[in-house]
């Protein structure tokens, strides 16, 4: 049975004439109207266009080519034109109401048609008069283990290691992706199955080479490759990877071919196995899916700060955190070096330069200068997450802002998990039903970070996933302004608030952080300073300058730099100078809570002096102070110092390197570049 669907006709009956002749009129009606509806052409000249296609499709007989094709073409035709109409219609009408279905079917009438005439010119070249079933599901196995492994299984792995970082679920995405793999899978086997010797057999080898290449590459060949993490790859540093996998990937290739050729006695074994051996990884591949998928947790709402009153400030009491992301204290005092005057709006605040933040990563550091604690995230980031925003820190805190009448409202995204603040911020929205998803957005991105798994690394370049490559996937109807831009523009509506409340304002900008909205970093730098002038003389214009607590901070410094100090400016209430302080006591990130408390008059020592293990004011200029530094870098070593915690399958993406040092970021510099790390902790999803 599958025998006859898959040969072509041989005989021409009136009947199939018919037949081809109607398709040739249908083929040419479907043209006319897509044409006609969008108006792409005008009625007169789309009707043209139509009846000589038709007529000439008639006259010299090329209506055979309807006719003679076997039904397996036909399928294969309707697969390729509906995957390219839906890939269409998604990216034409993503966020549109109005689209016309009208047009969107004539198109795939057209196109059905179109591909049916290409897939039976293809077949009359090199079709085989008689295609089997077995031809069929031998080339139905060779292409499924690629197929599987780039569509559905890299974005689906990849999604379920990290699912707490995306606002969306699997089904945003993995459909359209299984979409495209149907596709591939009805059409790659039939027309294969369906050419003359020896195409079957270089497809064989060729699907069974690219499996391989791509199964290793990505499960044991990334050893140095940097995690996805937005930021550009000095890719001159992997030359010695880049010409071992190429080596690979040729071999790899060119194997399959070769061997049958050298090891005549066994080569229908090796033709079977090029077969066997990608089906039976691609099952593999498949189990793991599917136990990823029962296993791993993820919420089906999301929590995210809205950015409603981002720009209102108390009339009573505030108190202001601003976070300028990736700002750096090396870089930061070389600006204000070259470019003195840009200090003046800071002049009564005090400059802590040996500041030393925990986490040399967003996500960790602001949920932990939020709180206090000192709990390493040694389980799972969910874990984590929920001890520390329930922890006795975060509870008095928080507790004691809300008890003193204080709005918490914390703007800006530091991809943590906010279903566990529920208790700390008062601005959190639930964004399940007004998530706004890019439907082709989320399908392009995950294709583009498989891409950089399995690819040898002299064409990882070419897909590497930057902050300019990252699409905006999913947005909220309501959002604050977190670029500095952005930010600038909306300090002219800053405005009192009018409940009453005092006021918590964390404002997590973009900052120094790439991509750039400047030309040049200084520029960066010099926008950021700019931004912060312009937000303290609003607030003075409004009168709340002086009473406000107000700090101006990085989460931390350049990334995977070693020895990186975050900058960490702070203003009590009432003070005033006449130039910037600055002070060398050894400062943590990490001693902010219990400095909120103390610089806006709600420290109470009984309670608070247990719970909170220091604060800025508890060291001078020239203490000495342990404290430990993480550092994200691939992890590559084994020493005899190091405390190895691996709750979870290797990684060096995730792994998290310790440092402890007493002195200044010199000194953790050296440390870091001289000394094993004190500490490893490997997480359960990338930082």
């Amino acid at each position: 049975m599958i025998d006859k669907l898959l040969a072509p006709h041989q005989t021409e009956t009136k009947l199939q004439k018919a037949y081809g002749i109607l398709c040739c009129i249908l083929m040419a009606g479907a043209l006319l109207l897509f044409l006609v509806i969008p108006e792409i052409m005008p009625l007169p000249a789309a009707a043209a266009v139509s009846v000589l296609l038709c007529a000439a499709m008639i006259v010299f007989r090329l209506y055979k080519l309807f006719s003679d094709a076997s039904f397996a073409v036909i399928i294969a035709a309707a697969a390729t034109a509906a995957g390219i109409t839906a890939f269409f219609r998604r990216s034409v009408s993503t966020g549109l109401t109005e689209a016309n279905p009208a047009m969107y079917l004539f198109c795939m009438i057209a196109l059905f048609f179109g591909i049916w005439l290409a897939y039976s010119v293809l077949m009359h070249l090199i079709g085989d008069p008689h295609p089997t079933a077995r031809g069929y599901v031998s080339a139905l196995l060779s292409t499924l283990p690629l197929v599987f492994t780039v569509l559905i299984y890299l974005p689906g792995e990849s999604y379920l290691n990290n699912v707490l970082e995306f606002k969306f679920i699997l089904s945003d995405f993995l459909p359209i992706l299984a979409e495209r793999a149907l596709v591939l899978a009805i059409v790659l086997p039939v027309l294969i199955c369906s050419a003359k010797k020896p195409v079957p057999q270089i497809f064989r080898a060729l699907m069974c080479g690219l499996f391989l290449c791509t199964y290793l590459q990505y499960l044991c060949m990334n050893r140095s490759l940097p995690s996805a993490m937005g930021e550009h790859v000095d890719w001159s540093q992997f030359g010695k990877e880049t010409v071992l996998t190429a080596v690979i990937w040729i071999v790899l290739l060119i194997l399959p071919f070769i061997l049958p050729v050298i090891l005549r006695k066994y080569s229908e074994k090796i033709r079977k196995a090029e077969v066997v051996l990608p089906a039976v990884l691609g099952g593999i591949e498949a189990v793991t899916l599917g136990i990823l998928l029962l296993t791993t947790p993820y919420p089906r709402t999301w929590l995210v700060p809205s950015g409603e009153g981002q720009f209102t400030v108390s009339p009573e009491k505030n108190i202001i955190l601003m976070i300028l992301d990736e700002a750096d204290a090396d870089r930061f005092e070389a600006i204000l070096e070259a470019e003195p005057e840009k200090a003046a709006a800071l002049h009564d605040f005090t400059y802590y330069n040996n500041c030393c933040t925990v986490y040399d990563s967003t996500t960790l550091s602001i949920p932990q200068l939020l709180t206090g604690t000192e709990l390493l995230p040694e389980g799972t980031l969910e874990e984590w997450y929920s001890s520390i925003f329930k922890s006795p820190q975060a509870v008095r805190l928080f507790g004691t802002l809300h008890e003193n009448l204080y709005a918490v409202n914390l703007y800006g995204d530091f991809a943590c998990n906010y279903n566990y603040m529920t208790e700390c911020a008062d601005n959190l929205m639930e964004v399940e039903a007004d998530l706004i998803i890019d439907a082709e957005a989320i399908p392009a991105f995950f294709m583009q970070l498989s891409r950089y798994r399995y690819l040898p690394y002299c064409l990882k370049r070419y897909c590497e996933v930057t902050e300019e490559s990252l699409p905006n996937m999913v947005s909220t109807p309501v959002s604050g302004k977190t670029g500095n831009g952005a930010f600038v523009q909306g300090i002219a509506n800053l405005q009192m608030r009018q409940d009453g409340k005092n006021a918590f304002i964390m404002q997590h900008l973009k900052g120094p952080h790439y991509p750039l909205e400047t030309k040049s970093m200084e520029q960066e730098y010099a926008l950021c300073l700019d931004l912060v002038s312009s937000y303290l003389d609003k607030l003075k214009e409004l009168g709340v300058y002086d009473d406000a607590l107000i700090l101006i901070a990085s989460d931390h410094g350049v990334h995977n730099k070693k020895g990186a100090f975050p900058i960490l400016l702070v203003k009590e209430p009432h003070r005033t100078a006449g130039e910037m302080a600055v002070s060398d006591a050894p400062v943590s990130l990490n001693d902010l809570p219990k400095t909120f408390l103390i610089a806006s008059g709600l420290y109470q020592p009984e309670q608070d002096d247990a719970l909170f293990a220091s604060s800025i004011y508890d060291y001078q200029s020239g203490d000495l102070r342990e404290r430990i530094w993480f550092a994200r870098e691939e992890f590559d070593y084994a020493g005899e110092k190091i405390v190895w915690k691996k709750p979870f399958r290797a990684s060096q993406t995730n792994a998290f390197l310790g440092y402890t040092f007493t002195g200044d970021r010199t000194e953790l510099k050296r440390v870091t570049e001289t000394q094993p790390p004190d500490l490893i902790i490997e997480m359960d999803s990338s930082y």
